[in-house]
């Protein structure tokens, strides 16, 4: 139906509306929801953490209307999340909801920024070409954006798929989706399950070495971020965590010599 309002759902926002609709029907206990809210509530600081981070390091600006956007949405479930807090769950699950829609909003914005940069416009022809292209696909004349060295692919650029260089398996996992040419949204999917194991990594690790080993997971998380913020970004970002990966692999080698 025309005008309808298409909702988008999280596992969090999923999780939450779930555990309320149990306790509704006395499936579960208020304390059950109480501890939901409070995960939703900690997600939700947590990216709101992330992207003051983000500012502060340079690597994103308040000026930016879609960096702002997502903040703001962040923002907007913070305040859902006041209303559940005072026993307005109602309101504030239509809240939630409402923020999420908001969010992916500026995602869908943000990623067709990066789509938008992803291509070169012939200034020939008007085809659109993909950058790095050495010709244009339409009338075959050189790309001026060729000579830029501008790519998406970290692989092309720096021939890391190419070399024997140690990785780690989240490094690979990185490398290996840049390498196949994956769209923008898929490459930030991978990126999401990259940093939910890097932060479990980081809050869960007691061993050897834990002060070095903590500082370059947290290296690994803010080379994350970089990546996120745009194509422009991608090559430098990867670089960063590759060379956060060759720390800890040190790490690990260094555990290895002790125990021999």
């Amino acid at each position: 139906m025309a005008g309808s309002v298409i909702n988008h759902d999280s596992p969090a926002l999923t999780a939450l509306r779930t555990c309320y609709e149990a306790v509704q029907a006395g499936q579960a206990s208020p304390d059950d929801l109480d501890l939901t809210l409070q995960a939703y509530s900690d997600r939700v600081q947590f990216e709101l953490n992330r992207l003051e981070g983000q500012v502060f390091h340079g690597h994103s600006s308040w000026d930016d209307p879609i960096f702002s956007a997502i903040f703001e949405g962040f923002e907007m479930q913070l305040d859902a999340v006041a209303q559940c807090y005072d026993d307005d769950w109602e309101n504030g699950l239509k809240s939630a909801q409402r923020a999420n829609n908001f969010l992916m909003a500026a995602h869908q914005r943000l990623m067709e920024r990066v789509e938008a940069q992803s291509r070169v416009i012939c200034p020939f022809c008007n085809t659109n070409n993909e950058r790095g292209s050495e010709r244009c696909g339409g009338c075959k004349r050189h790309l001026p954006e060729a000579q830029t060295g501008s790519s998406m692919s970290v692989v092309q650029e720096e021939g890391l798929a190419k070399s024997d260089r140690p990785m780690t398996e989240n490094a690979l996992k990185l490398t290996r989706a840049i390498e196949s040419e994956m769209s923008f949204e898929e490459l930030y999917q991978v990126m999401d399950e990259v940093e939910e194991r890097l932060m479990g990594h980081q809050e869960n690790y007691a061993g050897p070495f834990h002060e070095e080993t903590v500082a370059a997971l947290e290296r690994s998380l803010e080379a994350l971020d970089e990546m996120r913020t745009g194509e422009g970004h991608v090559t430098s970002g990867m670089e960063k965590f590759l060379t956060a990966s060759d720390d800890l692999l040190a790490l690990l080698a260094r555990l290895e010599a002790d125990h021999h």
